[in-house]
Order: structure tokens, then sequence, then C-alpha cells
């Protein structure tokens, strides 16, 4: 507590108490400046994660299997592509060459006449662009290891582009919303 004549002399007793009471209710409002500050932004963080998911183009998981069936897996080389530009654009210091692309384009022809050596190092190349536009996804949208929008390496590795395509579908700015219904017309 200060005494008198640290606040300027002769001040009344409560005058004191009163100098405490001010100073612990600008402290008590500076405190709730602060927290509604760090709330915006988390809130603005969230909006931006959301407006960046929102931009990936949704894909129909079985009109892609049936895409990639169709064109002898030249679809998911296309649809990891356009990813890969789509993320570029958003990262302009941290580029994905077109290399991987390009040389799963390579490989996958060069299937056709060499099947085994040829299939592992598609199979190795086309491994790396999906990881690398895993890892994109997650420092663009900075999803953390821990949250439900995790993309598991586990999974990728098993399912490759078609595990991307659900979990960019499944996030919460991708789902579809149901169209407001209208009831229908009531007869009297």
């Amino acid at each position: 507590m200060t005494t008198d004549q640290e606040v300027g002399g002769s001040n009344p007793p409560g005058r004191a108490i009163s100098y405490n009471i001010i100073f612990w209710l600008k402290t008590y409002l500076l405190h709730i400046n602060i927290c509604s500050t760090i709330i915006r932004v988390i809130k603005n963080i969230r909006l931006m994660k959301t407006e960046v998911m929102k931009e990936f183009k949704r894909t129909n998981i079985a009109i892609a299997i049936l895409l990639n069936i169709i064109t002898f897996d030249f679809y998911s080389i296309y649809w990891l592509g356009e990813q890969r530009k789509f993320l570029n654009s958003k990262t302009p210091s941290n580029q994905t060459p077109i290399t991987f692309v390009i040389a799963c384009y390579i490989l996958l022809i060069l299937l056709w006449f060499f099947s085994h050596g040829v299939w592992f190092l598609y199979f190795a190349v086309k491994l790396l662009l999906l990881f690398e536009i895993r890892n994109k996804i997650h420092s663009v949208s900075q999803i953390k290891q821990h949250d439900n929008h995790w993309m598991n390496a586990a999974y990728l590795f098993i399912f490759g582009f078609l595990y991307l395509i659900y979990k960019l579908d499944d996030f919460p700015a991708n789902k579809k919303t149901p169209e407001k219904q209208e009831s229908p017309a009531r007869f009297k």
C-alpha cells in the first residue's frame, strides 16, 4: 500500500486504497483487452485456414477412381499437378518443382515398355510428389499433427491421391451444406 507522502502529501487514508483499486481496475481492463486481441487473432487464423481450404477444388472420389482406371493412372498425376500448381501460388517462397510431375508422366509411359524396374521408380517418384503435396497442405492450412484433419502418412502410402481427395473433401470448409428445404404447403 502506498503512504500519504508517496501519493502527494496530506491525502485522507481512504485515498491510497482508491488508488490501488484504480490500479487493479486498469490492470484488469488491460488484461481483458489483451485477451480479446488474442481471441481475434485466433479467429483470424481459423478463418484464414478455412478460406485456404475452400479454394481447393472438390473432387468426387468415385469419379476420381473411374477416371484413374480409364486413363491408366494419368488422372492421378494430372490431379497432383493441379494441386501442386495451386499450392505453389499460395507459397511463392517454397515451390514444388514441376520435375516431379513430368518425371511421373515419363515413367508412366515407360512403364508400358519396361515393367519391373520402372514401376518401382515410378512408385517412388509419385510417392515423393504425394508427400510433398501433403506437407504443403499442412503448412498452408496450418494443420497440427493431432488435429482431425491431419493427413496420416500410412494411409497416404496405402491409398495414394485418393486419400488426399478424401481429406480435402472432409475438411469442414469444403463440406456441402444442405440447401434450405422449404416445407410443403399445407392444405387448409
